[in-house]
């Protein structure tokens, strides 16, 4: 069972399909980038399906899924969605292809059974990207499926130090971090050893859930742009701010110019107007990303999944056609060598028929009573 499309179909609520997932458990991953969401899927799928990054940069790029796999019998999938603070994508390209994602499905009528946040104990304090992570998340889920929401710290130490079990009390307990979520409902889970055991043990917590819609699809399909949903806002928000702190960069760095020229001063105006050129480009890369969650309807996001599924598929046409081009090239290198080898032993057969053909010969010789005097 796949979630994703395999044609192109019209852009508009389409029949109800939740017959074709009745019984399937859907369970989204969310969390920072290099919170452990494709390594926990893979480990639990038992496949190495979805890349795996191995540092705080992003391998996942596009809301993926694992092959359906059972659970005490039951099936389910997996959805494994990017992280906001995404190494190749900006903030408002990553929250565009959720939206669509969810915007698809909802239409659908198929909602997730569960939610799974996963959060490293390891990180030293929740601010930064892991802060704005999970603001962008909790404007994603809205208040109604938070009853469906595991918060899942992960890659401790085993036996866990003091210092997590005291990091992980403060996390639940602070206002700054989850104690919020927690309070609408939602609930936490360790994934203390990297084994198959852990991760169902976490999935046996969600499964037996009513699925529940996110409040994004919710408000796109209510008749909302993208920018005007609670998500949007935040996103474009935090955007915002960045490009207002950007500006003032700007203008100091303007100030700063003025005393460089006025000090006659060539070497520092240089370097000024360098970091100028790449300030200016920082605060129209914010603006671009601010403008590109304009105009972003249901259609529009229903759109833009098709054409992501479609490139997905001719990326992973073109993969498939390249490795087959390799394994042809493989096999033909083996049935070289394998040529090679036939006419070795060939060569080695003939020249031991031929020794033994002469040794024969010799001793034939001998017996037949010839004498060199």
């Amino acid at each position: 069972m796949s979630l994703m499309p395999q044609s192109s179909i019209a852009h508009k609520p389409t029949a109800d399909l939740s017959n074709l997932v009745e019984g399937v458990s859907i369970i989204a991953l969310f969390g920072a980038t290099g919170a452990g969401k494709s390594s926990f899927a893979n480990l639990a799928s038992g496949r190495d399906d979805l890349t795996v990054g191995h540092s705080t940069r992003s391998c996942t790029q596009n809301v993926d899924q694992t092959v359906p796999f059972k659970v005490d019998g039951r099936p389910v999938v997996l959805i494994d969605c990017p992280g906001f603070d995404d190494s190749h994508s900006s903030d408002a390209e990553i929250l565009k292809r959720i939206a669509a994602f969810l915007t698809f499905t909802y239409e659908k009528n198929i909602n997730l059974t569960g939610i799974i946040y996963l959060h490293r104990i390891t990180d030293n304090r929740f601010g930064g990207a892991s802060g704005s992570n999970f603001r962008m998340f909790r404007k994603m889920c809205g208040t109604d499926a938070c009853q469906n929401v595991l918060i899942v710290f992960g890659m401790w130490s085993y036996p866990p130090t003091e210092e997590q079990i005291a990091r992980e009390a403060d996390l639940i307990n602070g206002e700054h971090a989850f104690k919020g979520i927690l309070a609408e409902g939602a609930k936490t889970a360790r994934h203390l050893e990297k084994t198959r055991d852990s991760a169902f043990s976490i999935i046996r917590r969600l499964i037996g859930h009513k699925p529940v819609p996110l409040e994004l699809p919710r408000q796109i399909h209510g008749g909302m742009k993208l920018e005007e949903t609670a998500a949007g806002r935040a996103v474009a928000g935090e955007l915002g701010e960045q490009l207002r702190q950007q500006k003032k960069t700007i203008e100091q760095l303007k100030q700063d110019q003025k005393d460089a020229i006025a000090d006659n001063d060539k070497k520092w105006q240089n370097e000024i107007s360098q970091q100028e050129k790449r300030a200016e480009a920082s605060s129209k890369a914010l603006q671009n990303q601010i403008d590109s969650l304009k105009n972003n309807g249901q259609a529009d996001l229903t759109k833009l999944f098709m054409d992501a599924q479609q490139k997905h598929l001719a990326e992973m046409l073109d993969m498939q056609l390249k490795f087959q081009e390799r394994a042809d090239k493989a096999e033909q290198r083996r049935d070289t060598e394998r040529a090679d080898h036939r006419a070795a032993m060939e060569k080695m057969q003939a020249e031991h028929a031929q020794g033994m053909k002469d040794l024969v010969m010799d001793m034939a010789n001998q017996r037949s009573g010839c004498i060199i005097c």
